[in-house]
């Protein structure tokens, strides 16, 4: 099932999401369902009272989901999520005009973050704003520039660097990154450790 959103959708209302999935039992040999959404840039996604995008499974057997976002995502709960996806293994996308306020929760499943993105453009994730929960993969893809700030101190793993810059301005010293040929780490922050890389170090807020 394919979702693009080109426009606007504000909700309100005690735990409501702009975007709900479901996974509901109909035959009892049923598959997962897979949702590929694609916020494009422009666009916002937002709710009041409740997480942005949510997840729920109904007896189903649970819920894939392949997420790219280009605009704004947003909760306007203090604290809040602003993407809350529980069951199914997950993949989200962020290009560098995308705007999350609130927690990027993909639950416990295999789910990927990738930071992407052409030459010529940088993006910002602010983790003090945008906290990331339940994510097993880090990539940074593409040739443009992606800055990562704020307190990721929770975050370990390993960050996987294809291409372009990737400039850590905050603490991610859980986590270690491996920089491939043609890439490269930069940045001003704490990270938690570098195995042999063949990519570039260019420490400064700008990887400069």
């Amino acid at each position: 099932i394919d979702i693009d959103v080109t426009g606007t959708i504000a909700v309100r209302g005690p735990s409501s999401a702009a975007i709900g999935l479901l996974s509901q039992l109909v035959f009892e040999e049923a598959t997962k369902s897979l949702f590929e959404i694609d916020i494009t840039e422009g666009a916002v996604v937002t709710s009041r009272d409740g997480p942005a995008m949510a997840n729920a499974t109904n007896g189903g057997p649970g819920i894939d989901t392949i997420i790219t976002i280009a605009g704004s995502v947003a909760t306007s709960v203090p604290n809040g999520l602003a993407i809350d996806f529980q069951i199914g293994e997950d993949l989200l996308t962020l290009l560098p005009t995308a705007d999350i306020t609130g927690g990027i929760d993909l639950g416990a499943s295999d789910d990927g973050l990738v930071l992407a993105g052409s030459s010529g453009t940088t993006g910002t994730l602010d983790l003090d704003v945008s906290p990331l929960i339940g994510i097993e993969s880090y990539t940074k893809t593409g040739q443009g520039g992606w800055i990562l700030a704020g307190d990721g101190t929770g975050l370990v793993g390993t960050f996987d660097v294809q291409a372009g810059l990737l400039a850590v301005n905050g603490d991610l010293s859980g986590m270690a990154f491996d920089v491939a040929a043609g890439a490269t780490l930069g940045g001003t922050g704490t990270v938690g450790g570098l195995p042999p890389i063949a990519g570039g170090i260019a420490p400064g807020s700008n990887g400069a």
